[in-house]
């Protein structure tokens, strides 16, 4: 992230970048946690950011860019947690799973 750049500030860029995602799409936007998570590693330490980005329905995403779909169902979320292999991807997913069927 550039410097003085915030992260909530950064999420509209990197949609763009990764899926040809407009900001005026972005319906609402909201953070999974408020303070990054530490990822320490000998190369470098980072922290980890989570959103959650609702997109206007109206919005195409060309399929070059998708990996896959999941529907947010049980059956949805426990296929993508056999398919993801990331780390952090399965940490943010399961956090945004706690906040939205256990809060």
């Amino acid at each position: 992230m550039p410097s003085g750049q915030t992260p909530v500030t950064a999420v509209p860029k990197i949609l763009q970048w990764e899926l040809g995602i407009t900001e005026v799409a972005i319906i609402h936007l909201s953070s999974l946690n408020t303070t990054g998570w530490a990822i320490n590693s000998s190369f470098s330490n980072q922290k980890l950011y989570g959103f959650v980005a609702k997109i206007d329905s109206t919005v195409s995403i060309s399929n070059e860019l998708l990996g896959a779909v999941y529907p947010t169902t049980k059956s949805g979320i426990l296929s993508l947690l056999e398919d993801l292999t990331c780390l952090q991807c399965r940490a943010l997913l399961l956090e945004w799973q706690i906040q939205t069927f256990y809060c």
